[in-house]
């Protein structure tokens, strides 16, 4: 099993058609560009940042606060959000459980608005799954465009 901890990742994000967003992710694993999956977005439907989180979930905003954030030595305006998340498991429809906070600091000056994201919760894929704590940070730290040929 390869582990993900402090790897870097990309996040490529195109315009797909008229209001929808494809974002590709890759990781770099022995040497080598690996592709670790995609997504479509539908522009006028709300943006779930955190990993799992499906429309069933509860979210409760527990603060928003401004904090400024340091990127590639450029001070960015931040709204830091902080997010209480209760999805519960749902076997039928194959939806994990996530329960805990997600940290979100938003800052418009960058691609799609998302600075930097903590997670804090656990996990659980079926009720007789004992369950995973995860803990996850992820920043930006650099963007623009690439030639990835």
């Amino acid at each position: 099993m390869l582990g993900g901890k402090d790897q870097p990742r990309w996040v490529l994000v195109s315009t797909v058609g008229e209001g929808f967003v494809r974002t590709d992710s890759y990781v770099m694993f022995g040497g080598r560009r690996s592709n670790g999956g995609g997504n479509l977005y539908h522009t006028n439907e709300p943006f779930e940042p955190a990993p799992g989180i499906g429309k069933t979930a509860a979210i409760e905003i527990i603060s928003t606060t401004k904090e400024k954030l340091t990127i590639n030595g450029k001070q960015y305006d931040c709204t830091k959000i902080v997010r209480k998340i209760d999805q519960p498991l749902d076997e039928k429809s194959i939806t994990s459980s996530w329960l805990g906070t997600s940290t979100l600091w938003i800052c418009m000056e960058l691609p799609l608005g998302l600075a930097k994201m903590e997670n804090a919760y656990e996990t659980k894929i079926s009720k007789k799954d004992k369950g995973q704590k995860l803990v996850e940070t992820w920043v930006i730290d650099e963007f623009g465009f690439k030639n990835w040929k």
